[in-house]
């Protein structure tokens, strides 16, 4: 190769080179300039939403609320409203529009959790007649991570305030009911007959709940020795039909009122007849032809 042709060569792998990182640049400069743009949008979007969600002309019920909601559209300015229906609620004459306006959009708020979690009980017994704001709070207490069990206990524990959230309670106390049991027995204690009556409906369905449970939880811990699964399963029937009170067993006022009685099969003479018991003394009669 003569001088000239590898000078010429030389100059244009030189000439290359920056060609491929000019390009590469270019592109890179036309995506920051796309995603600047594209943020803007998405800044004056945000705007739009918020303003048009905060307005009064608004109704809170369409879907400008959802969208705030959908993006995560927090702003001050939900607080603002939040903190207007607090005052509202304890001057006593709270504007419902205002209430669902503030209800739909909490998670829209930066206050407290447990203030957020009052004001949402605070709303659930001061409209207790509007279906949107209560259809609304019951789907925060089932959907957010708030201290409503706390809120909840607290006000159990007051007379005064029990009456109003006593509604409230299988929502949101979920599978932690026997947390509350002492605060219900001293509502069943209470004067107030109405309160008292509700406070023990109320208890002797958590009671009955968690015997069952607890019934369950002997049954899987206990040695299935002696009984199938197929036996199990009619004696689980037999006995929850007799169980008047819902405990998981029979007592003998129970199986005294069956056409035949299965007393012997109280195989420890407790008194009580379990689901493991019947079932065994079922098999032992079938494999003795009885």
């Amino acid at each position: 190769m003569s001088l000239n042709a590898a000078r010429i060569l030389a100059c244009c792998v030189f000439l290359l080179v920056p060609c491929g990182s000019y390009a590469d640049e270019s592109k890179s400069s036309e995506l920051d300039a796309s995603a600047n743009e594209l943020s803007e949008f998405e800044k004056e979007f945000r705007s739009i939403v918020v303003e048009k969600a905060l307005s009064k002309k608004t109704d809170p019920r369409l879907s400008i609320l959802n969208t705030a909601l959908q993006f995560d559209f927090k702003d001050t300015r939900f607080d603002d409203l939040a903190e207007q229906l607090t005052e509202q609620l304890e001057s006593g004459n709270p504007d419902k529009e205002l209430a669902y306006r503030v209800v739909r959009g909490m998670p829209l708020t930066s206050i407290a959790p447990k203030q957020q979690a009052i004001l949402l009980f605070d709303c659930y017994g001061r409209f207790s007649s509007s279906q949107n704001i209560l259809q609304s709070v019951s789907r925060q207490f089932q959907t957010r991570e708030l201290p409503f069990k706390e809120i909840l206990l607290e006000r159990l524990e007051n007379p005064e305030t029990a009456s109003a959230v006593l509604p409230l309670f299988r929502l949101v106390a979920k599978e932690d009911q026997t947390r509350f049991l002492p605060a219900l027995i001293s509502l069943a204690k209470n004067s107030d007959s109405d309160l008292s009556r509700r406070a023990i409906e109320e208890t002797r369905r958590v009671l009955i709940q968690q015997r069952q449970e607890l019934n369950e939880k002997r049954l899987a811990n206990q040695s299935v020795d002696g009984a199938s699964e197929k036996s199990i399963g009619y004696a689980k029937r037999i006995v929850s039909r007799h169980d008047r009170d819902s405990d998981g067993v029979l007592s003998k006022a129970e199986w005294s009122q069956m056409l035949s009685s299965p007393g012997e099969s109280d195989a420890n003479s407790d008194g009580e007849i379990t689901v493991l018991e019947y079932a065994k003394w079922m098999q032992s009669r079938q494999k003795a032809g009885r």
